[in-house]
């Protein structure tokens, strides 16, 4: 795989956008690779500047970039751009590799360089770097699919193969999982990843569309962490996700496998009420008057009886529903409970 006009195989972009907190300990997973540091190009990309990270990357030979652009797709795939190795890896500063991560990925690569995407699967941690048990973990963390050993999709059965994911329960994404080559950003799906906040997303559909292979190991080198203060549990954020989602489902039917049209379809549907309710859990993490909350939580159930009594998730759609109507009538109980739960799960 490795190309004699690059002096290393693999480019990693080690991305920090509007948190600085994780930073340090993510670049120091990277630099603690097995794989011979020669091999490997480190990009740190941030939104910020910070005369600490620029010290530290100028003493181990990291890369630095400082980019203000505020969609996140276009920010990494101008990182990406900056970057020259063949292969790409993106980890986002709150997660981190284990040691032997990249070196389990090149493997797959060096011994099967069609391939469009090797995805690994995460043990979960705390805020704190602390592994969590596995009853903190929630059910798509499990990725119980690949129990059974790592699932291959050559690139002629991605149709079946991807169906496959489906039916396994294989098919969370998480883009500290995922290395792929940077030829599957081609020029048609480009404009897409410029306006998307999902890399996870934007990386699985461009390997979905390419006509490379896929590659599912079981191996849990990708430490994913918990913590309350993710940007992934704002509503506004989890609307941003739905209107990806939207926009890959109408590219993929014209490019790509039906079963990925199918499931980006699925998704689309399935987050857009996730944005539903996170929209009405912000209401009681802000603690309105309950009186506020009446109308809204009317209006959500409606639409919720008017869908199919099993359209996913369950949960989160009926459980949001009581919570509500909990605070309508004991606000500060239903809050207390809400907050209690937001560490220990990735709520709406």
């Amino acid at each position: 795989m490795a190309d004699t006009k690059f002096a290393s195989e693999i480019a990693v972009v080690v991305a920090a956008y509007r948190r600085r907190r994780f930073l340090e300990g993510a670049l120091d997973s990277v630099l603690a690779q097995t794989i011979p540091r020669e091999s490997m190009e480190i990009l740190a990309l941030t939104d910020f500047d910070d005369p600490e990270i620029d010290a530290r990357c100028a003493k181990n030979g990291v890369a630095r970039r400082r980019d203000p652009e505020p969609v996140i797709g276009r920010w990494l795939l101008d990182a990406i751009d900056a970057t020259a190795s063949p292969l790409v890896a993106i980890l986002e500063d709150d997660d981190l590799f284990t040691r032997d991560h990249l070196a389990r990925a090149l493997e797959r690569f060096h011994l099967h360089p069609e391939t469009a995407l090797y995805r690994n699967r995460v043990a979960v941690v705390d805020e704190h770097g602390v592994p969590l048990p596995i009853s903190h973990w929630a059910s798509m963390e499990r990725d119980r699919g690949l129990d059974a050993g790592p699932i291959e999709i050559p690139a002629n059965s991605k149709n079946d193969g991807i169906e496959r994911l489906r039916r396994s329960g294989t098919e969370w994404l998480n883009v500290g999982t995922m290395v792929f080559p940077r030829t599957i950003l081609t020029p048609e799906i480009r404009p897409l990843i410029a306006q998307s906040i999902c890399p996870d997303l934007f990386v699985f559909v461009a390997a979905g569309v390419s006509p490379g292979s896929m590659f599912f190991d079981n191996a849990r080198t990708t430490l994913y962490r918990h913590y309350g203060t993710s940007a992934s549990r704002r509503s506004g954020w989890k609307q941003r996700h739905w209107e990806d989602h939207r926009r890959f489902a109408r590219f993929v039917p014209s490019h790509g496998p039906s079963s990925l049209a199918d499931w980006l379809d699925a998704r689309t549907q399935m987050l857009g009420r996730v944005a539903d309710a996170a929209q009405l859990l912000d209401r009681i993490r802000a603690g309105v008057a309950p009186r506020s909350v009446r109308d809204p939580l009317r209006a959500y159930i409606g639409r919720r009886l008017r869908e199919r009594p099993l359209d996913p998730p369950v949960t989160v759609r009926w459980g949001t529903g009581a919570l509500a109507g909990a605070y309508c009538v004991a606000p500060g109980l239903a809050r207390r409970a809400l907050l209690g739960l937001d560490p220990r799960f990735d709520l709406p």
